[in-house]
């Protein structure tokens, strides 16, 4: 293998060279297509979407290029226009052998020479060619030889004949030798292990070795190229086992673009929602700081303005207040879901703290890209995308010069005011994290040099750090919602509109999110009728992308898979049932809880432990849920998630409130679904079974049910096993378990298990002299009918631990002649006749014609 791509589309031009000589031009004239389109493609996967947008603005245009000559044009572009910077820098190899002028005998000037020859066989103005050409001419020779034979023209079949033997070489020389051809590049799909299941396209795949064996990577299903680092190559499509290659072919439409298969001649449709955004440079964000630094209260600051509109959040911004003003804690959080309030809540506590003297300095660095606005959603420019960024923004405003120092010497300024040596307390704030390029590599950075009396605030939606003071940011309270819906509605002129009912509904539905409740309220103004909420939250689909999309991607197979599971059904649903559905035999094994805890972190969905027994519950808010929905619809999962809700279902539904009576009524829920399953015929017990046996590993009474079931279908071993392990997880154990296992050792004739039953059973605490000699009598029984002998050491232990119970009950309470007799009984099957015979007389004590010792003293012959 070279490069699979190029070598799946080579099998083809081997075929059709076997058929006749048309066929084999018109492959090698695809073949060419394939080239540059796949050089375009890495090439713009190394390019950065930094603040020009060179990324995006190559990628829009690639999706919407509807002939070839405009793929030539934007690599063009991209080897000596603006972006050629970043390739110069990113891959100076690749850069050189394209615009480097060289002569004969390089493999440049070779395939040139070659496809110029080819142009010259059919077009009289071909011309000379000069003496040093670069490989970027190739291409655009190309094209035009595409546009003279397949495009415009009309040549013979001899004359496209004639061309082949050197067009052949010339695509040979360009794959062999171009080293963007020869990087490691390889497909990664993402496990629900987390590991990543790579594909190599290139004998060289060692850089993605350790993304195998380890789950702590985040990169996106898809094609990838390394060089200095893995780029995503996010306009080469592939089948999951790499068998197949797609392509942009134009046809940009409002469904979507053609993708086409160079290599099966098949076309699928690309997702064209990400390259809808216009190419121009963005408008600022309204949270962007100001462009100097000025004195705000006691001290210099660029904070943005609150917002007019704000409601107060009381316990969290004094919590927020709080922990801003000590001395502790260098790195401090805002976590919540998009639109939740965290950067508006910051800038409210920010501007109080301006009074104080805690801070000499706050510089606000803001790396957002979508503003909610009350009319929607609005992309603009993200000021801080990386490290580099961030500190040559800080020398600018510390400076005031209008062009920094190098990015090497405003990071070392910068580091050494993280560490305080210069100057008074600075906070410095970083505005919608999770937007910047590298969020854990910025955080470790930052963390490595801040010291107090410093500070960081750090408003995310997601944090994949540690060593930071958490804040969370959730919904607002029922108070503070209704505050927001007073403000929202006299402003809107709604009041009349928005009823005592609308208003419940309207805090449930969003979870007190403050954008969402203003954008349903604005959807009453627009059409003066409430409706229901949550069908205007379907119908705002650009809302649900800007507040969850980019969260979303962010997350792990396993808790997209979570994710949408809870978004099938609108009903708070037990961890341990959660666990229960994904862990299914079906299905590939999964770290559930692990899902569940980066969902929580990321703020979509919600955990409250049950008062009455501890167990987790989760929840999705509505929002969230719709969201979730959408997503479901065009997921690869969709079939497998249907079951696993099928078996969560089970569980059965329940609101917030439900979670107070515990998940015991749930579990009887599932175990009565699992009994009518059997019972109709759809699937066996032990289809069941590993599924119920994990219920039982998380709620030990689940193993009783189990045993019932069992029991019921006449696996009576599998039944005492299940008892057993109740008893397992409940040392303590129980009467009602004990006995019932001693029941299923009669039934099963395991006399032993028996003896042992009737053991536990005498020690437990509640156990009383009457219980304690009714088993005693059970085991003389057992030893008399010749059930169970006494031959083994493990047996007479269990005979001799019941003798001492006895002895222990019989002092503590008042014994009866038959229990003197039972435990003389005991005595004599252990071969100890004098303590037998002296029990005896004991007993005739207490009752002188107690049958029992009689026959006991006339078996030993004692008078």
């Amino acid at each position: 293998m070279r490069f699979l791509p190029l070598d799946r589309m080579w099998e083809r031009v081997e075929i059709a060279e076997a058929n006749n000589d048309d066929d084999l031009f018109r492959t090698l004239m695809l073949y060419g297509e394939n080239v540059l389109k796949l050089v375009m493609t890495g090439l713009a996967a190394l390019l950065e979407d930094d603040h020009d947008r060179y990324r995006y603005k190559t990628h829009h245009r690639l999706v919407r290029a509807d002939t070839l000559g405009e793929w030539v044009s934007a690599l063009n572009d991209v080897a000596s226009g603006l972006p050629s910077q970043q390739l110069k820098s990113r891959a100076p190899k690749e850069f050189q052998e394209l615009t480097s002028r060289k002569r004969s005998g390089t493999w440049q000037y070779d395939c040139v020479r070659l496809l110029h020859k080819c142009l010259a066989g059919i077009e009289a103005e071909a011309g000379d060619l000069p003496s040093r050409v670069s490989a970027t001419e190739w291409f655009g020779r190309f094209a035009t030889l595409r546009n003279r034979t397949r495009g415009h023209g009309a040549p013979l079949s001899s004359e496209c004949a004639a061309l082949c033997p050197d067009l052949r070489q010339a695509l040979i020389l360009i794959s062999e030798n171009f080293s963007l051809f020869r990087r490691p590049w390889a497909v990664l799909r993402r496990n629900l292990s987390g590991k990543y299941r790579v594909t190599p396209l290139t004998p060289d795949s060692a850089p993605y070795a350790e993304l195998r064996h380890s789950a702590s990577y985040r990169y996106k299903d898809g094609v990838y190229i390394y060089v200095d680092g893995l780029h995503h190559v996010e306009l080469l499509f592939t089948t999951p086992e790499a068998q197949d290659f797609f392509l942009p072919n134009g046809r940009f439409h409002k469904s979507g673009f053609e993708l086409l298969s160079y290599v099966s001649a098949r076309t699928q449709t690309g997702d064209h929602t990400k390259y809808m955004q216009p190419t121009e440079k963005l408008p600022i964000s309204e949270t962007q700081g100001k462009g100097e630094l000025e004195f705000q209260g006691n001290c210099l600051g660029n904070l943005p303005p609150v917002h007019d509109d704000y409601v107060r959040r009381q316990l969290l911004e004094e919590e927020l207040g709080r922990v801003l003003s000590d001395d502790r804690h260098p790195v401090v959080t805002l976590v919540g879901r998009g639109g939740i309030g965290k950067t508006w809540l910051a800038l409210r506590v920010l501007h109080g703290l301006t009074t104080s003297e805690r801070f000499a300095t706050m510089i606000w660095f803001s790396a957002r890209d979508i503003d909610l606005l009350p009319q929607g959603p609005k992309q603009v420019t993200a000021h801080i995308l990386n490290q580099d960024d961030l500190a040559r923004e800080y020398m600018r405003l510390v400076e005031f010069e209008e062009s920094p120092p190098s990015s090497k010497e405003a990071s070392k300024r910068f580091v050494r005011d993280l560490q305080g040596k210069d100057g008074e307390p600075t906070l410095f704030i970083l505005d919608n994290f999770e937007t910047v390029r590298n969020p854990l590599e910025l955080y470790t950075w930052l963390d490595t040099y801040i010291r107090p009396p410093n500070k960081i605030l750090i408003t995310t939606r997601f944090r994949e750090f540690k060593g930071d003071y958490p804040v969370e940011v959730a919904g607002m309270t029922e108070s503070e919602c209704h505050a927001l819906i007073d403000s929202a509605v006299k402003k809107l002129g709604i009041v009349k509109l928005v009823k005592r009912g609308y208003r419940a509904e309207l805090i449930k539905e969003s979870d007190g999110h403050p954008y969402v409740i203003r954008m349903l309220l604005g959807e009453v103004a627009k059409t003066r009728i409430a409706s229901k909420p949550r069908r205007i939250i379907a119908g705002n689909e650009d809302i649900l992308d800007a507040l969850f999309e980019r969260t979303f991607l962010g997350l792990s197979p396993v808790a997209r898979r979570i994710f949408m599971t809870l978004s099938c059904w609108h009903s708070t649903v037990p961890v341990l049932g959660l666990e229960a559905a994904l862990l299914r035999e079906e299905n590939e094994k999964m770290d559930v809880q692990g899902g569940i805890e980066e969902l929580s972190k990321s703020s979509m969905v919600e955990i409250s432990r049950s008062s009455a027994d501890g167990q987790l519950f989760v929840s999705i808010p509505l929002v969230a849920l719709s969201f979730g929905e959408k997503k479901l619809l065009v997921s690869p999962m969709k079939s497998a998630i249907q079951a696993d809700l099928e078996i969560l279902q089970a569980f059965g539904a329940a609101q917030h409130t439900g979670i107070q009576h515990g998940i015991r009524p749930r579990i009887r829920r599932l175990f009565l679904y699992v009994a009518q399953q059997i019972e109709k015929g759809d699937g066996s017990l032990q289809q069941h079974t590993p599924m119920l046996e994990f219920v039982g590993r998380g709620y030990p009474e689940a193993w009783l049910m189990l045993a019932d079931l069992q029991e019921e279908q006449g696996e009576l071993e599998s039944a005492k096993n299940s008892v057993r392990r109740f008893l397992e997880r409940e040392p303590g154990g129980s009467s009602t378990a004990w006995t019932r296992l001693q029941n299923l050792c009669v039934k099963t004739e395991d006399w032993s298990g028996q003896a042992h039953a009737l053991l536990e059973i005498s020690e437990l605490p509640e156990a009383d002299l009457q219980k304690t000699s009714s088993c005693a009598n059970t085991l003389n029984w057992l030893l008399h009918e010749g059930k169970l002998r006494l031959d083994t050491d493990e047996k007479r232990v269990v005979m001799t631990r019941m003798v001492r119970l006895m002895e222990e009950r019989i002092e503590e309470f008042e014994a009866t002649g038959d229990d003197y007799s039972r435990l003389a009984w005991l005595y004599l099957h252990l071969g100890r006749k004098k303590d037998a015979g002296e029990c005896a007389h004991e007993g005739l004590q207490v009752d002188s014609q107690n049958e029992h010792c009689l026959r006991l003293l006339d078996r030993l012959g004692s008078p």
